[in-house]
């Protein structure tokens, strides 16, 4: 079930012409992206995150999309995309609560912290001086 937040986590990195900005498909190996996601469900939830070359499947319920975009030195956008199902068991696990537990609101404060923190990791790589966008949450 967890492989389903990896498979759905992806890193865009805008096309700009601008030669002072850092292209995070060439700065970035999708081995450090794995890693800093892994770290991230494994430490901070206490889930397990199977990583997988699989193509994201379609949900069949609600998708949730939590996103922040970095900005200056680094211009990328970091997009969770997430079913109702999973992003309860993320927000159970990130307030300590069982997932039919949670409402609404908990589930997009927790996917906008899990992007926001993911997105300061991809952030803290680059020795740039860029911004985080406070995160955005909602349904799709």
């Amino acid at each position: 079930m967890f492989r389903t937040a990896w498979e759905k986590m992806m890193v865009r990195h805008t096309t700009d012409q601008q030669p002072d900005r850092v292209s995070l498909s060439r700065s970035l190996t999708s081995s450090q992206l794995a890693y800093s996601a892994q770290e991230l469900f494994s430490v901070m939830l206490g889930l397990p995150l199977k990583l997988s070359n699989q193509a994201p499947g379609h949900y069949v319920d609600e998708t949730i999309q939590a996103s922040v975009a970095i900005d200056g030195c680094l211009s990328a956008e970091i997009r969770l995309l997430s079913s109702k199902e999973l992003a309860r068991c993320i927000a159970g696990a990130m307030f300590s609560m069982e997932p039919d537990q949670v409402c609404n609101a908990d589930v997009f404060e927790a996917l906008g912290e899990i992007a926001n923190i993911f997105g300061g990791n991809v952030k803290g790589i680059h020795n740039c001086n860029c911004s985080l966008s406070l995160p955005l949450v909602g349904k799709l």
